[in-house]
Formats: C-alpha cells, structure tokens, sequence
C-alpha cells in the first residue's frame, strides 16, 4: 500500500505535468494562431495578385480582339468602297433615286465584307439603304462622329448602340467615304458594323479564363448590360450601380471594382467603349471569382490546421 507521502508526489506530478501540458498546448495553440493568421494574410495578397495579374490580361485579350475585328473590318470596308463598278452603280442609283439598286448595292456590301449590317448614306450624311432596316431611309444621320469624320474624307472606326426588341444592341462600326477616281469629291459613306454578341464574349472567356460583360451607357450615365458570360441578371444589377461615368472621367488604365453576392465575390476590371471623337458610349467589364482564387490557399490553411490538432492530441 502507498503511502500518503506517496500518493502526494504522484498527485503534484501528474499537477505539474498537466500544467506543462497545458502550458505546451497553449503555446502551440497561439503559435498556431499566428501562422494561421499569417497564411491568410498572405493567400488574400496572393490572390489578389493573381486576380489582377488576370484581369490586366484579360483587358489586354478583349482591347485586342476588339481591335483586330474592327481594322479588319476597316480593311476590307476600305477595300470595297474604291471599287469603280460598285462606286459608278451607288452614285447612279443616289442620282435617279434607286432605292432597288441601293438595296441591292448594300446587301452586296454586306455579304462581301460578313458585317452584321451595312448602310449606304450620301454625301451629306442621308440614310439610302441599310440591311439592317431596308424600310427605314432619306433620314438625317450626320452629327455624330463615326459618319461626320468619314464624311470630311476620314475613314473612321467606333461603336453603334441600335435599340432592339430587348433593349439597346452594341456593334463595332467602321465608316469610309466613298470618293470620285480623282479622290477629290465624296458621294458618300459605306458603314459597316459586328454585333458584339454572345459567341464574341464565349470566344474571349475561352482564352482568358475570365468572365467578360459588355454594356452600355444609358441616358444617366449608368451602365446597361448587353450581353455576358456569367448566367443570370445579378451581374446586371451589380453593374448597373456602379458610377460609370466617374470611373471613366479618371481615365485609369485599371479601374478595379468589386461586386459582392450572397455566393459569391466577383472582381472585375473596367475598359471603355468610346467614339472617334473620345466620348464614352459603354464599356466592358472582365470578371474574376475571387473565391476560386483562394480555394487553394483555403483548402491549405484547413490542412495545417488539422495536422497541428492531430500533432497536439498525440
């Protein structure tokens, strides 16, 4: 049988141990802590990073694309406006008032240069023909800056913002004037436009990774979206409270914002959509999931942690 002095030294062992215990667990525990603390410090950095790094490029693909289709379309617009034969046939047609032989002329334009639409006006900026609308024509079209600067002898590259059944349509638009052999008169303008439409914004998501909205600016400055990746109209209503007009006013090459869901944070990065003369008309917008760019950095900070627990119960 022990004695009570025994039993006492046991007792103060086993008291002194646990508080060594104690004292090891709760070192480790606030070791633990901070690392924890640390490693989420640096997977919001990280990730933050990785999502601007994205974003730039992502502005870069969609001002790249976007520049591509228009010089193309300018090329090939270019091209057919100094055709003799289809020149010869538009000014006859615009002496004589053929609107069969615009039409036709116009629907030619159209299919050779794969535009969504082509318009004929003359020399003062008067609606001819327009694929897009082959009833609408002899309305006033000059005042902007697309036609204006083609009318002063200038071919010219833009946007056209087009109301649809649904809402407001956005194009990319070129504007070449049509000139005598001499290039000394102009009889007129051929305008060619692209939609910038769903399959544009799905081909630019492909080689980016990055979600991509287009919109454009209503009467209030506010942003309207058109067409885009991400499923839904949350992105709309999202953008739309944002003060595009301010954030295109400071002209940033890399305007960030953030749009905060009950599921999810998305950021995204601005690019504006802006006429000859340099006035904003819309813009687009590059999307990255924030919470995407952290699971990694999540699912590690959860395994540090169960190791260190299972470390401290053995």
């Amino acid at each position: 049988m022990a004695s009570p002095t025994d039993v006492e030294v046991v007792a103060i062992n086993f008291s002194l141990g646990a508080k060594i215990f104690l004292a090891m667990a709760a070192v480790m525990i606030a070791a633990l802590g901070g690392a924890l603390l640390l490693i989420n410090r640096g997977a919001d950095r990280a990730a933050d990073e990785s999502i601007d790094k994205s974003l730039a490029a992502t502005q870069t693909a969609v001002h790249d694309a976007l520049a591509g289709r228009s010089e193309s379309l300018l090329r090939v617009t270019a091209g057919l406006a100094q055709v003799p034969t289809y020149v010869s046939r538009i000014v006859q047609a615009l002496s004589e008032d053929d609107r069969a032989a615009l039409l036709d002329q116009v629907e030619e334009y159209r299919m050779q240069t794969g535009a969504s639409w082509t318009m004929i006006l003359d020399h003062l900026g008067w609606l001819k023909a327009w694929t897009y609308d082959i009833e609408y024509f002899n309305e006033d079209f000059s005042g902007g800056a697309l036609i204006d600067f083609a009318l002063q002898g200038d071919s010219t590259q833009g946007y056209w913002i087009e109301p649809g059944p649904d809402g407001d349509l956005l194009f990319q638009a070129v504007a070449v004037p049509m000139f005598n052999p001499e290039r000394t008169v102009i009889h007129g303008v051929l305008l060619a436009a692209l939609d910038v439409d769903s399959a544009f914004v799905s081909e630019i998501k492909s080689y980016t990774g990055s979600d991509v909205a287009f919109f454009v600016l209503d009467t209030k400055g506010r942003a309207d979206v058109r067409v885009s990746t991400v499923p839904g109209s949350d992105v709309s209503a999202a953008v739309g409270d944002w003060d595009i007009a301010a954030v295109f006013e400071r002209d940033s090459s890399f305007e960030r914002l953030v749009l905060d869901f009950e599921d999810r944070t998305l950021i995204g990065a601005l690019g504006a959509l802006r006429s000859p003369a340099g006035s904003p008309l819309g813009g687009y917008v590059g999307l990255r999931n924030r919470d995407e760019e952290l699971a990694a950095y999540t699912q590690f900070q959860r395994t540090v942690g169960w190791v260190s627990l299972a470390g401290l119960l053995l």
